[in-house]
C-alpha cells in the first residue's frame, strides 16, 4: 500500500480510505440509505398519512411533501430502473423536484438507489476529512467529490458505498463532535489527533 503520508499527487485521502476499509472489513459497515418503498405507492399516498408514517424521523411534514414530489418525479420518468441507465437524465430529474433536493440527498440517491459512481459528502465526511488535514470543504462540497473521484484510484460503486458507510461509522464511534481518538484506526495519520497528542 502507498505511503499514508503521500502528498497531493499521491492523494493521501485514498490511502487513508484504504486503511479504513482494511480496518473495518469491506462488508462490515452497511450503507445508511434505504429506499423506503415503491415510488408509485408513495406518490399516491396522502401527505398526512405519509407524515404519520415518518414522524419519528423529524421534520416529517416537510419530508413527506418532498418524498411525494420525489416519487411522482421518479414515476413520471419511468421509474428507478429507467433513471439508472442515464446518469445525466437522473441528475436532471432529481434536481427539478419541487421543494428542492440538496446535494447530499442527490448524491445519496445517485449512489445508493441508482448505482452511479458518486461520493456522498455529509457532515461526517466533512468532519473526518477536515480533522485528517485534507482540507475544509464545507463551502465547496463538490471539490471534495471531485478530489475523491478524480484521483488515481478507480472506485467501484460498491467500494464508494462501503467507503461512505465506514466514514459514518468512524464519525459516530471516534470522530464525534467531541472526538474519541483512542483506538481510532486513522489516529496516526490524523492531524487533529497528532495536535492533541503533541500540542
Amino acid at each position: 500500500m502507498a505511503s499514508r503520508n503521500a502528498g497531493p499527487g499521491g492523494h493521501r485521502g485514498h490511502t487513508d480510505a484504504e486503511h479504513l476499509l482494511e480496518e473495518r472489513g469491506e462488508g462490515h459497515a452497511k450503507p445508511h440509505f434505504r429506499w423506503p418503498g415503491q415510488a408509485g405507492r408513495i406518490a399516491v399516498t396522502g401527505a398526512e398519512e405519509l407524515s404519520a408514517l415518518i414522524r419519528p424521523s423529524g421534520f416529517y411534514r416537510q419530508k413527506s411533501a418532498r418524498l411525494i414530489s420525489f416519487s411522482k418525479a421518479v414515476c413520471s420518468a419511468g421509474g428507478l430502473m429507467a433513471l439508472s441507465g442515464d446518469e445525466e437524465r437522473a441528475e436532471r430529474v432529481l434536481s427539478s423536484i419541487s421543494g428542492g433536493v440538496g446535494r447530499e440527498t442527490l448524491t445519496s440517491i445517485m449512489l445508493y438507489a441508482l448505482n452511479f459512481r458518486r461520493f456522498v459528502v455529509d457532515k461526517y465526511t466533512l468532519r473526518v476529512f477536515s480533522r485528517l488535514g485534507l482540507g475544509d470543504f464545507s463551502r465547496n462540497t463538490r471539490a471534495l467529490e471531485d478530489m475523491v473521484l478524480g484521483g488515481e484510484r478507480e472506485w467501484t460503486v460498491d467500494e464508494l458505498k462501503n467507503y461512505h458507510a465506514c466514514i459514518v461509522e468512524l464519525a459516530k464511534e471516534h470522530c464525534r463532535k467531541e472526538p474519541v481518538c483512542t483506538g481510532c484506526p486513522l489516529s496516526d495519520a490524523c492531524s487533529y489527533a497528532m495536535e492533541r497528542m503533541f500540542p
